[in-house]
């Protein structure tokens, strides 16, 4: 069940097209501004498994889980 939903689309003016990066920073500020006290775990691809995600899921005190495939994401796995 979906409870937010943001499209893949430029924000910014910019030419280049949009990534789903970029808008599940996005979709994670609109989740924690409209249920600021629902506790939420994400699930993730690996792809996902960045500095700036990482730290937006700290700050808002949330659960994760990321899957990714065996011999990728080296330094995560450490």
């Amino acid at each position: 069940m979906s409870i937010a939903s943001e499209w893949i689309i430029n924000e910014d003016g910019k030419d280049k097209q949009d990534c789903d990066y970029n808008a599940t920073l996005r979709l994670m500020k609109k989740l924690k501004k409209a249920y600021p006290r629902l506790q939420i775990c994400l699930l993730m691809d690996g792809l996902f498994a960045k500095a700036p995600i990482m730290k937006e899921i700290k700050e808002k005190a949330w659960e994760f889980v990321i899957v990714w495939k065996e011999k990728t994401l080296y330094k995560l796995q450490e």
